[in-house]
């Protein structure tokens, strides 16, 4: 068992050696990759080619986990290509399988590309992106910190913070063109929103974990501590970034009501401090989820 055990590790670190040194897929094991998740999440597939998908993504997952997460999840392979929603709950899947079965089986430099396409995920969220998938980048998120947080990842906070604010600034458009300088900022706007949200949610869920009755058994008592302590220690700075989160939305929803039947915002609507005034779009879904 010892020999086997051995085989199995380095055959790991070979497979993670080859994923540390790859920074992206190749662009024929890419498309097979898709070509497995549309056969197996698409309607028209016969049972025998759907269990042989099943099959060739259970492999993946455990041969080639970071890997394939790391290039669903924040694709560089194609500017031009949107991963679908299957295809990037797939990725984080594959990385959650990290965090939590095999996460006591890497090491330190996987455990922190495995932290940095996690967070690279949550800056890359938009409103148009399905609720579910911000769930699972949030839940992928919790079950890193609640292995790492904080002595292992004290910037875990600052950089999902830190990642919204990054992309509220974005690029700039030139002083004289007006219209970009709008388009662009409303752009990063609701990807700063989003990504916010992500963090929220991520941190809401570690908190969690640790007072569920259900949960913090299985979470030995030291443990539990010290993420509440450093959770109390952030505070301050969540529920600066939360007000300022419930100000924007309050502004969206005040500039919804003034609107005309048409949908547009009359010249008179008031603007939120941080930049031009919001447009409409997907405000109904965020003050949901902001009630919530």
């Amino acid at each position: 068992r010892r020999q086997a055990r051995r085989r199995d590790l380095r055959r790991s670190a070979a497979i993670w050696s080859h994923a540390m040194t790859t920074t992206t897929t190749t662009s024929g094991g890419m498309q097979e990759l898709l070509r497995a998740l549309e056969v197996q999440y698409g309607p028209a597939a016969s049972p025998a080619a759907r269990g042989e998908a099943r099959q060739y993504l259970q492999r993946v997952q455990e041969e080639s986990a970071y890997e394939a997460g790391k290039a669903l999840v924040t694709p560089e392979f194609s500017p031009q290509w949107v991963p679908s929603d299957a295809a990037v709950i797939f990725g984080l899947s594959c990385l959650e399988t990290l965090a939590t079965a095999k996460w006591n089986e890497l090491t330190e430099p996987q455990k922190a590309a495995v932290r940095s396409t996690a967070v690279e995920s949550a800056r890359r969220s938009s409103d148009d992106e399905a609720s579910f998938v911000r769930n699972k980048k949030a839940a992928l998120l919790a079950h890193i910190a609640l292995r790492e947080f904080p002595q292992r990842w004290p910037t875990f906070v600052d950089e999902l913070l830190g990642g919204g604010a990054a992309a509220a600034r974005g690029s700039s458009a030139r002083d004289d063109d007006e219209e970009e300088q709008k388009r662009l900022y409303h752009h990063h706007h609701h990807h700063r929103e989003a990504s916010l949200e992500v963090a929220f949610a991520a941190v809401a869920a570690l908190a969690e974990d640790c007072v569920d009755a259900d949960y913090n058994g299985r979470l030995p008592a030291k443990r539990r501590t010290d993420v509440l302590k450093a959770l109390n220690a952030v505070a301050p700075a969540l529920v600066r970034e939360l007000f300022a989160f419930a100000e924007r939305a309050y502004a969206e929803r005040a500039a919804d009501h003034r609107a005309p039947a048409g949908g547009q915002v009359s010249s008179t609507t008031t603007t939120t401090t941080t930049g031009p005034p919001l447009s409409s779009s997907s405000s109904s879904s965020r003050k949901k989820r902001l009630a919530r």
